[in-house]
């Protein structure tokens, strides 16, 4: 049973590794007057999920038993998955157990896919090649407390920092542009705090709360990843090798 929607429903499911036209019709008939004797006074609807595109006589079937049932195939399935936002995505695909490698990539993909849906203000940037000696950077742009705990972080999100360089390497010139300048478009934001460090951290809050709703500490690990990345290829912060910054300068 499914509440808190317009019209509470009730659902059933049938996945056979094969469909056989009568097993469904009495599957279906079955689950259907179970429905009947006890969930229809409190669900108005009933919906029976099958793994498979619906076939005429399936959904022939179905209708005949009444006008509120309905069959859903996969690709109802799919497209119902699709416009869940991403917590729920997230939370859907850790009870299904896919394997968090790809979960990774897809939280990457998903931050990515928004930083180039939206508006930009600064011209095209040009991105380094190579990242600065990462020490040297965090010297320069952090205060010295902070400078052991953002040296163990970026120890620490290396397998994921990588993740994120494949999933850039998936988009066009143009793309990476757009998704660049966004991303300095939002740290501009964070002119008003003081000291590099806090601008980060400001930065990470704010992603944080837009992609992270549920505060997964595995979401939370790839968008720090990100940040971190972008920091060492000096999108953010003051290069070491030239003396000043490729898009925010420290201040």
């Amino acid at each position: 049973m499914v509440e808190n929607v317009p019209e509470p429903f009730a659902i059933a499911a049938y996945g056979p590794d094969q469909h056989v036209l009568r097993k469904f019709k009495r599957k279906a008939t079955e689950d259907h007057s179970l429905y009947k004797s006890n969930w229809q006074k409190r669900c108005p609807a009933w919906r029976l999920y099958i793994n498979c595109e619906p076939s005429p006589e399936q959904l022939n079937h179905i209708h005949a038993l009444g006008k509120h049932t309905s069959l859903w195939g996969t690709t109802r399935l799919l497209n119902m998955i699709e416009e869940l936002d991403w917590p729920q995505k997230y939370a859907l695909c850790k009870f299904l157990g896919i394997e968090e490698a790809l979960l990774g990539r897809d939280i990457i993909r998903h931050l990515l896919d928004d930083l180039l849906s939206g508006r930009v203000q600064h011209d095209n940037i040009e991105s380094r090649l190579a990242a600065p000696d990462i020490q040297a950077k965090i010297e320069l742009n952090y205060a010295p407390e902070d400078w052991l705990d953002v040296a163990k972080h970026a120890q620490l999100t290396v397998q994921p920092q990588i993740e994120v360089s494949d999933a850039l390497a998936a988009y066009s010139d143009a793309e990476l542009t757009v998704i660049y300048n966004r991303l300095t478009d939002d740290f501009g934001e964070t002119q008003f705090v003081a000291g590099f460090g806090n601008r980060m951290r400001a930065l990470q809050w704010k992603y944080q709360e837009k992609y992270n709703a549920s505060q997964d500490d595995f979401i939370r690990l790839y968008i720090d990843a990100f940040l971190a990345y972008v920091f060492h290829r000096c999108l953010i912060g003051t290069d070491p090798k030239k003396g000043e910054g490729h898009v925010t300068p420290a201040p």
